[in-house]
């Protein structure tokens, strides 16, 4: 082999570590967890003492806002009609307890998807029991 190939060859054997390197750190970064950055919350739920409440909205139901301003979570009858919120902003109504709906401080008489409303509504959730 003469000086030219060996400059060649060196070069060469160099330039394949290069890669290999690089190769290599492009693995362990991808596998280094990525920087945990704080979130905003998804929702600004406007709870005070336990209470939601709100004002409605023109052509919105009362579960349509409150599912756009709070994490809730429900159930639904079996025929699809009646939804029950059991659960607003991370607080969990289990039996005695459950989440009464008042709108205009008069107790609610329907499901809350089927209560619509208009801007002048103030929509309150509070926690209560059936028992004592």
């Amino acid at each position: 082999m003469n000086k030219t190939q060996k400059i060649i060859a060196i070069i060469l054997g160099v330039l394949a570590l290069a890669g290999i390197a690089t190769t290599i750190l492009i693995i362990i970064k991808t596998q280094e967890p990525e920087e945990t950055v704080a979130k905003e919350p998804a929702f600004d739920c406007p709870r005070v003492d336990g209470i939601i409440t709100y004002n409605g909205e023109e052509d919105k139901t009362v579960l349509e806002i409150l599912q756009s301003i709070c994490e809730t979570a429900t159930t639904t009858s079996v025929d699809d009609i009646i939804i029950t919120v059991i659960a607003i902003d991370g607080f969990t109504a289990t039996a005695p307890d459950f989440w009464a709906l008042y709108i205009n401080d008069l107790p609610a008489l329907k499901s809350p998807n089927n209560i619509p409303t208009v801007e002048t509504d103030t929509i309150k959730w509070q926690l209560e029991s059936l028992g004592n």
